[in-house]
């Protein structure tokens, strides 16, 4: 599908290939052995070359899709690095190619969470049309990227969009058959928004029995971020007064004190 993204464009510059030459340099990983510091100078020099090449012209991002499209056999993080580059600097053409990555089975799946990653770069508007149904269980039955990084590459899309997130993200939290880390995302991002709903469903899972205290942790911390404090300390005074494990009594102790002043 590459290749026929690709079809009728024209060569790349000499500079061109050159610089996407010096992506593959940059992104493929050092030896196990490589020291702590040419690790550091590695790490930051792959974040320099991303940063600039993400943004620059439709034709670098051409010249990469093409070398990503040649590279099948190639190590992970050189395909991941091509495609990254290849999203932002040509989106249009690179769409069909991350679109199939994130929905068939078969890559390795580190380069189909990169495309899923990378996908709002290249169409907020097919993001939501391919992840938001697979995020609602509409999808079942297939391997997919994690939910977490679905969820992370939708709510971006919905940002990009100005469109209303607290509905699923309620849907998400509250979803006791979720992974942990994806329901634990959720709940992080319905801390930045002031909505009944979400409050709502906060407040549901701050008493949540499935034991897992890390969950009601964020729970509380979101209510702290989106509430008014006028309004939410008498909830976690209650909750607090009510407690039966000691450890999240004083975590709520503690929120009190610091909130209900």
């Amino acid at each position: 599908m590459a290749q026929e993204a690709l079809a009728g464009a024209s060569p790349a510059s000499a500079e061109v290939e050159r610089e996407i030459l010096d992506l593959v340099v940059a992104v493929t990983p050092l030896a196990a052995t490589a020291a702590p510091g040419q690790r550091n100078a590695w790490f930051g020099r792959r974040s320099d070359t991303l940063d600039r090449l993400r943004a620059s012209s439709r034709e670098h991002g051409l010249e990469a899709l093409r070398v990503y499209a040649g590279k099948h056999d190639a190590v992970e993080q050189v395909r991941m690095g091509l495609l990254d580059v290849a999203a932002h600097a040509a989106p249009e053409e690179t769409l069909p190619v991350l679109v199939q990555l994130v929905t068939e089975y078969g890559d390795d799946m580190a380069v189909r969470t990169k495309a899923a990653e990378v996908l709002p770069a290249a169409s907020p508007e097919v993001t939501l049309e391919i992840l938001e149904p697979i995020l609602r269980h509409q999808r079942a039955g297939r391997t997919y990227p994690s939910e977490e990084i679905l969820l992370r590459a939708w709510n971006q899309a919905m940002q990009e969009l100005e469109r209303e997130r607290v509905e699923l993200l309620c849907l998400v939290a509250t979803d006791l058959s979720r992974d942990m880390d994806v329901r634990h995302l959720s709940i992080k991002l319905l801390g930045e928004i002031e909505s009944a709903q979400g409050r709502q469903a906060l407040e549901q899972l701050l008493v949540e029995s499935s034991g897992n205290h890390m969950l009601r942790r964020y729970a509380a911390q979101s209510l702290r971020d989106s509430v008014p404090a006028d309004q939410i300390c008498p909830v976690l005074t209650r909750v607090r007064d009510n407690e039966s494990d000691p450890s999240f009594q004083i975590f709520l102790d503690d929120m009190v004190q610091r909130l209900c002043r």
